[in-house]
């Protein structure tokens, strides 16, 4: 009994001593659910101030909120809606298509949804340097210089030597293409090859008051009083009514410069650059981002 009694004891000793015996474990399956970034909501864009544009049996109303922002047109039964965060345009929608823009440091670098305009930006020290397959460079001076889609021909621009902000010419392989000014620097007309793409005249405060050219087509003339604005021409008659004469310009210039001056908003129009530039002082980067509105346009 007493040897039984010892064995006992050192069993349970070298028991205790002896390596930890476990068993067999179960492995856990851990699942990585994927963490998706909730939708940003955008506040809805509230038109306080209204510009009726009136082509003769059809309307469109220009909505703008108290910063002067455009934020809906609407025309009949379709509306479309400009949304902002922080002054930046941050949505556009007409009910069934929509686009999202996103910002790096205050600069367009993305487009999410609905569109055929580029979606990837590059933005440094304040030039758009690249927009999906374009290519931008610039002179010391900030100036445009070269203009590149894809691997294609570069388009190049030279300035004049006496004025390093004025454009001479651009030229994209064996085309030059001209402008000319008047005594106040403003543009007046631009060709190549005895063609005149494009003639310009203004009135009082500097005002465009007329367009025309092979580019433009029919010749259409702007009226400006204190009451509205006018586009005459032999096809339409546009006027732009409101009470607010800033607003009313804005929607006027809006108007002009996507379905006038410019003819396609898909990518950088040479002319269309040139004439918007020294016009309303826009930049290539001003220039891009107008699409965004331009494209919308009813």
């Amino acid at each position: 009994m007493k040897k039984l009694f010892v064995i006992f004891v050192l069993l349970v000793f070298l028991t205790a001593c002896g390596p930890e015996i476990t068993g067999l474990k179960t492995r856990e399956k851990t699942v990585q659910k994927e963490v998706l970034k909730p939708k940003e909501a955008f506040a809805e864009p509230n038109a306080t101030s209204f510009i009726e544009q009136t082509m003769g049996a059809d309307k469109i109303d220009w909505g703008f909120d108290n910063a002067g922002n455009l934020v809906s047109l609407k025309e009949k039964d379709r509306e479309v809606k400009f949304y902002y965060k922080d002054d930046l345009l941050r949505k556009v929608s007409d009910g069934n298509k929509n686009i999202e823009l996103e910002y790096v440091d205050g600069y367009l670098s993305s487009v999410k949804g609905d569109t055929l305009l580029p979606k990837r930006y590059v933005v440094k020290n304040g030039d758009l340097v690249s927009a999906d397959d374009y290519d931008f460079t610039y002179t010391s001076k900030g100036n445009l210089w070269i203009f590149r889609e894809d691997v294609g021909v570069p388009l190049t621009f030279y300035y004049n030597e006496d004025d390093a902000d004025k454009l001479d010419y651009f030229k994209k392989g064996n085309v030059v293409t001209h402008f000319y000014y008047d005594s106040t620097g403003r543009i007046t007309h631009v060709d190549d090859n005895n063609v005149r793409h494009l003639i310009l005249a203004y009135g009082r405060e500097d005002r465009l008051a007329a367009l025309s050219g092979e580019l433009y087509g029919v010749g259409e003339t702007f009226d400006y009083d204190s009451s509205r604005i006018q586009i005459v021409s032999n096809i339409a008659q546009n006027l732009f009514h409101g009470d607010d004469p800033v607003l009313r310009k804005k929607a006027f210039d809006y108007y002009l410069s996507c379905t006038r001056i410019r003819k396609n908003t898909m990518t950088l129009e040479p002319i269309p650059y040139v004439v918007l530039h020294e016009y309303f002082g826009m930049s290539v980067y001003d220039y891009m981002m107008q699409n965004f509105y331009c494209g919308w346009l009813l």
